[in-house]
């Protein structure tokens, strides 16, 4: 397994809920797709590593909450548990099949401090610290979407907001907000990261 010492040095009981999380994604996988299949190769640079680069910009404080919008496979917001476990998680997703397998994760490694909602974003009212969110969509069609459910008191050292992580290569439409854009290439060698970034939208 390799992780990278860059984002977080992580303990036994860390990399051994990672290696579960693996073979558990293994097996849901041939049900249904959570994950690429190709993916399972590369599953913790691709998926535990990649997810746990928000650490590079944010370390989320106890009790704190966070909302993993369009978590599809439990991603970004399961390895952020894991490392985070005095943190309360909310991970949503409107497809239904994907909430009944990612509650199965989440008692099978035993996490407390996740919570599972099968909606819609654009239907949530509760306000959180931050919401993180991997592929969601792209920054000028998620800002409005979710600038709503942030709290406007900050417990943090950065302001409440959105930090997404992208890869992806198009412009990014100009929002009424500013934002920050941090190259994860900095951060690591592996040639995976190339063109990976991580937006982040204080609100």
């Amino acid at each position: 397994m390799i992780i990278n010492n860059q984002f977080i040095k992580l303990n036994n009981t860390q990399l051994n809920k990672f290696v579960k999380l693996k073979k558990i994604h293994k097996k849901f996988n041939k049900i249904i797709n959570l994950i690429s299949f190709n993916s399972l190769k590369k599953f913790y640079i691709n998926h535990i590593e990649y997810s746990l680069s928000i650490i590079n910009i944010i370390k989320f404080l106890p009790n704190s909450e966070i909302l993993d919008a369009g978590t599809g496979g439990g991603f970004p917001g399961i390895p952020l548990s894991i490392i985070f476990k005095n943190t309360k998680f909310f991970l949503i997703d409107s497809i239904k099949k994907k909430i009944f397998f990612i509650n199965k994760i989440i008692k099978k490694l035993k996490l407390k401090n996740v919570i599972t909602i099968n909606n819609r974003i654009e239907n949530i009212k509760k306000k959180f610290d931050f919401i993180i969110s991997r592929y969601f969509n792209r920054v000028n069609y998620i800002f409005p979407l979710l600038k709503n459910n942030i709290k406007k008191k900050s417990i943090h050292y950065i302001k409440n907001g959105i930090i997404y992580l992208t890869g992806e290569k198009k412009k990014y439409i100009k929002i009424k907000k500013y934002f920050y854009i941090f190259n994860l290439k900095k951060f690591s060698k592996n040639s995976y990261y190339n063109g990976k970034k991580i937006i982040y939208i204080p609100i």
